[in-house]
């Protein structure tokens, strides 16, 4: 199982055929297939039925897509789309930067960058490690976001995430919901490469909601989508290569009394300082 770092229930192309997998989400079909399906039409920020946008969404008009029947009965805050956020030229710097720094595999078919400090989620500990800040390649999206997104004005991130997806891997990544002990409120994605769809999951309420995420959009989750829908990208949505550029932002905890001054800001200035390389395992 060469160049594959699936644990668990994970699994890839490389490693699940040599392997047992249990996995109540992906393998009990009877509860599966109570599931119903909403989409999330990009156009009117707010989810439709599955019968008027199907999964050839990113063709759609706004004509069309005007005539859409609305649902009201699943309320799901803190869902934003923003289409082409960057363009095709400041995509291909990006990719060209990131290319720059080496990839380590990682879970599920994926390939990872991580620039940000050591966590130990589990223990609830934190340290600065090798963290030397943010790449500088993202200082022009950073500025970017506090000038045309107003909900993001006061947005500073102090980790930076880079997923590579490979159809030829199997690259998924399962349904979960991120830490909220030093992560906060709202996780900012930018897509680049390919078109793809964020898959939010409540089995609670036995419905997903499908986000689609072209290439070039930026993506917030808050609020409900944040914290309480799981959030995942299925196998099958991962056309053609696609690298997901994730920022987050300190919790609450960090950014007032004790936990400013000792941990809060001084990640804050060394992730402003923007002349970071990729922080090791």
């Amino acid at each position: 199982m060469d160049d594959c770092a699936c644990s668990g229930i994970r699994r890839c192309l490389l490693c699940e055929d040599k392997k047992d997998f249990i996995n109540a989400f992906n393998t009990d079909a009877s509860h599966k297939n109570k599931i119903k399906t909403l989409m999330f039409c990009i156009k009117c920020q707010e989810l439709c039925s599955t019968a008027v946008l199907q999964d050839d969404y990113l063709g759609k008009s706004e004509e069309t897509c005007s005539k859409h029947d609305c649902i009201f009965q699943i309320m799901v805050s803190g869902i934003t789309v923003i289409e082409d956020f960057i363009t095709k030229s400041e995509e291909e710097f990006m990719v060209e930067e990131i290319e720059k720094f080496p990839w380590r595999v990682s879970q599920s078919g994926r390939q990872k960058q991580d620039f940000g400090p050591k966590v130990n989620f589990k223990k609830k500990k934190l340290k600065t490690g090798n963290f030397t800040g943010l790449p500088s390649f993202i200082q022009f999206i950073v500025k970017r976001i506090h000038k045309d997104i107003l909900q993001l004005h006061d947005f500073h991130p102090i980790e930076l995430c880079n997923l590579d997806y490979s159809p030829e891997r199997g690259a998924a990544i399962d349904p979960h919901i991120d830490d909220t002990w030093l992560w906060g409120e709202r996780l900012v994605t930018i897509n680049l490469l390919s078109d793809t769809v964020l898959t939010l999951t409540n089995l609670e309420k036995l419905y997903e909601i499908r986000i689609p995420m072209p290439r070039y959009s930026l993506v917030i989750l808050q609020g409900d989508a944040r914290h309480v829908w799981m959030h995942g990208i299925k196998r099958e949505d991962i056309k053609s290569r696609r690298i997901a550029i994730t920022l987050r932002e300190l919790s609450a905890e960090f950014l007032s009394g004790e936990g400013y001054t000792r941990t809060g800001k001084p990640l804050l200035e060394l992730a402003e300082s923007y002349n970071g390389l990729p922080t090791s395992t």
